[in-house]
C-alpha cells in the first residue's frame, strides 16, 4: 500500500466529516499521489473532489421512451403534454416555445 492509499487521522476523536474537511483530505491524498507517482489514485482524488462539489453527475438511464416517443410533431407533443399535466400547463410550455423561436 503506499503512501498515497493510506489515510492517517492523528485525531482521536470520531471522525464528523463535512464537505471542507473530506476536501482537504482527498487534495492531501491527491498531492501525496502524485508525489508517489500514482496518477490513477490522483485522478480517482480529482474525480471525488469533483462529484463532492457538484461538478460531475451521475447519468440516470432512462430505458423506457414514454408518451412522447410515439409523437411525430410538435402538436402531439404538446397533446400529450396536456393530457400528462393539464391544459393550462401545456398552455404555458407553448408560450414559453414560442418565447424561444422568436428570440432566435
Amino acid at each position: 500500500m503506499t503512501k498515497a492509499n493510506l489515510v492517517v487521522f492523528e485525531n482521536p476523536e470520531p471522525f464528523r466529516p463535512t464537505l471542507d474537511s473530506l476536501l482537504t483530505v482527498l487534495e492531501d491524498q491527491r498531492v501525496r499521489a502524485v508525489a508517489d507517482g500514482a496518477y490513477a489514485a490522483a485522478n480517482q482524488s480529482v474525480a471525488l473532489q469533483a462529484k463532492l462539489l457538484g461538478l460531475i453527475t451521475h447519468k440516470v438511464e432512462v430505458n423506457q421512451l414514454g408518451s412522447y416517443s410515439e409523437c411525430r410533431s410538435v402538436e402531439e407533443i404538446i397533446q400529450a403534454f396536456a393530457l400528462e399535466y393539464g391544459e393550462s400547463e401545456a398552455k404555458e410550455l407553448v408560450r414559453i416555445q414560442r418565447k424561444i423561436t422568436r428570440s432566435r
